[in-house]
């Protein structure tokens, strides 16, 4: 199995209703792409200055099944979005 992680920390003037938005339409890649065994995102809810505000995490069967979801064409306009709300994101891949 893979873990697939991504954080996520938003320019200030992202409204929320549009971050609200980005989550959904990352949840709705659940069944979509094939290769997705688990896939969960929220809003980080620890007060703390400085950090990510939201993450995502994507459980696969193998790497072949990151392989398949990275460049999938539904997965591209979220990259898009998020390369146009964020200002940082982090990513972690591991394998248990």
């Amino acid at each position: 199995m893979l873990t697939h992680i991504v954080l996520f920390h938003f320019y200030p003037e992202i409204s929320e209703n549009k971050i609200n938005d980005l989550m959904k339409d990352i949840r709705n890649m659940k069944g979509k792409i094939e290769s997705i065994v688990d896939l969960n995102c929220g809003k980080n809810f620890t007060d703390s200055a400085d950090q990510y505000s939201h993450a995502l995490v994507v459980t696969f069967k193998d790497r072949s099944g990151l392989e398949v979801y990275s460049p999938h064409p539904i997965h591209q306009p979220i990259i898009n979005k998020v390369q146009e709300m964020a200002d940082r994101v982090e990513r972690i891949d591991y394998e248990f």
